[in-house]
């Protein structure tokens, strides 16, 4: 996604922040233990985005495997990835 590791407050608790330019634009926070897979887990998050054939050609490069869905009710072409911890998500 073009984020890059930023500047963090010194929390007590280890983490990091993401950055576009200089907008800090998601906030991580590690935790100490693997939840089980009966505890309340999200499906995926997502974000709006322009540039859609510059970002696929970001993904080829590297060969991050994705897939195109587009919606019915409003013609939205919505990219789907799993990031390195197996999280899905939806630009």
């Amino acid at each position: 996604l073009g984020l890059e590791e930023g500047w963090r407050p010194d929390f007590s608790f280890p983490g990091s922040w993401l950055y576009l330019a200089d907008r800090p634009l998601i906030h991580l926070r590690s935790v100490d233990i693997t939840p089980g897979v009966t505890e309340v887990r999200i499906e995926h998050f997502a974000f709006r985005a322009t540039g859609q054939n510059a970002f696929l050609r970001t993904l080829r490069e590297p060969r991050v495997a994705y897939n195109v869905n587009v919606s019915t009710s409003n013609n939205n072409r919505m990219v789907n990835v799993y990031d390195p911890d197996n999280n899905h998500v939806e630009i």
